[in-house]
């Protein structure tokens, strides 16, 4: 991996024991939280930020599936 200029991209890099998906979700929050210009938190709350995050991006993606489903089924 590159190293990333100051400020920008994952100021952490994935430890050893971390699996892919534990990666891509750190990655998501990492990208949301350097996105909106939120300090960095420390790891524990960089762990409940993540799965905060990750739950709310389910949670969207459900609801906006249920709505297209919804919509479209009336049109028939």
């Amino acid at each position: 991996m590159l190293p990333l200029r100051k400020g920008f991209g994952n100021p952490r890099p994935p430890t050893a024991g971390h699996n892919t998906v534990m990666v891509f979700i750190y990655f998501l929050a990492d990208t949301f939280i350097n996105t909106f210009g939120i300090t960095q938190p420390t790891e524990k709350a960089r762990k409940q930020a993540a799965f905060f995050i990750l739950t709310l991006l389910v949670l969207t993606l459900t609801g906006a599936t249920i709505a297209f489903v919804v919509t479209h089924s009336y049109m028939k």
